[in-house]
């Protein structure tokens, strides 16, 4: 089964119940189009079992690439795989967590075969599924592994409230920027 390209930015007046889910539909909708100008095709993958498993949203390859829901495109260089994730609080602590553990099970930073992390900082929160004043970090996953593995690391226990078992490493943006996990970051000040 192949997957279909997505060439049009998402509707943000949908009714979007989740951090996560605005933060791809904001992706897909500002980054995704113009990928896909510049000559490659952008997969919206995150409801597809196969790559849910493995924690990757997007896939990027050239246009006319044909993505696979197997292992030859995870493995295959010419598809880049991109995990999106929002945060409400890394710019009140100067911190970006990696998870670790999650309900018991390896946390996605562990799991993902993602290339690329698209992380927004969302300032004042996400109102009626929009986005206002934000950052967003482009993070190169493999870098982010290593520096993780090196006890780059604070740990903590977050999530109690939710009652959830999540266990994240807290790494500050400061140091992801100097060791170059941080390849690349925005800042706007309006609403998306």
């Amino acid at each position: 089964m192949s997957v279909d390209c997505v060439s049009r930015p998402p509707d943000f007046g949908n009714d979007l119940c989740t951090y996560g889910k605005i933060g791809e539909r904001f992706f897909l909708g500002v980054h995704g189009r113009q990928m896909y100008d510049n000559g490659y095709d952008v997969y919206d993958v995150s409801s597809i079992p196969f790559w849910q498993h493995i924690d990757v949203d997007f896939v990027v390859a050239k246009k006319g690439s044909e993505l696979k829901n197997d292992w030859e495109c995870v493995d295959n260089e010419e598809f880049t795989k991109i995990e999106v994730k929002v945060d409400t609080r890394a710019h009140e602590t100067g911190n970006i967590p990696y998870e670790v553990i999650s309900h018991g099970n390896f946390g996605w930073s562990i799991n993902t075969y993602a290339d690329k992390v698209f992380f927004i900082v969302c300032k004042d929160g996400i109102v009626d599924g929009k986005l206002y004043a934000y950052t967003e970090y482009l993070i190169d996953m493999k870098r982010w592994k290593e520096f993780a593995s090196y006890g780059n690391n604070s740990f903590r226990r977050p999530n109690c409230i939710r009652n959830e078992e999540i266990y994240d490493f807290l790494h500050k943006i400061d140091d992801l920027k100097k060791s170059k996990v941080i390849i690349a970051e925005q800042t706007i000040n309006n609403w998306i």
